[in-house]
């Protein structure tokens, strides 16, 4: 449902997108040695994480870091994309959670772990959105 209504919503005649800004703040998890809960990152290109630690390896001469993962940015860039408003789109990540164990901690005491970083995540996602929103507002990019 939510693929079908990002690609139909942008193509809606009736509505004039011309100076949109689209904007998704989710939540996402990070591997423990890279992120820590709470963290914001803004993303610039959008894989799911085995392609990212390939496409980091390939690009970056091994430098680069894969910071977090995510799912429906996806196909909303895409809907954006067919549309001709991906250079509009912003995908905001705060980290709720860890992708994997930490060294030596078990998938099952993974799993079973929970924590605070889901409110923090949100908070966070929150505060860096409605920043970034309240600039855009208050500078509207030239023409």
């Amino acid at each position: 449902m939510f693929i079908s209504a990002s690609a139909r919503v942008p193509s809606a005649s009736r509505l004039d997108f011309s100076k949109a800004y689209f904007l998704t703040a989710g939540i996402a998890g990070t591997p423990p040695d890279q992120g820590t809960l709470g963290s914001a990152v803004w993303a610039h290109r959008l894989v799911d994480s085995d392609t990212a630690r390939r496409i980091m390896t390939l690009r970056t001469n091994s430098q680069g870091i894969y910071c977090t993962t995510q799912m429906e940015d996806n196909a909303t860039a895409t809907a954006l994309k067919a549309h001709g408003y991906l250079n509009r789109y912003l995908s905001l990540r705060t980290v709720s959670n860890f992708d994997q164990p930490h060294p030596g901690q078990s998938v099952l005491d993974h799993l079973d772990h929970s924590t605070a970083g889901f409110p923090l995540a949100l908070d966070n996602a929150y505060t860096v959105a409605r920043t970034a929103t309240d600039y855009l507002l208050k500078n509207p990019p030239r023409q």
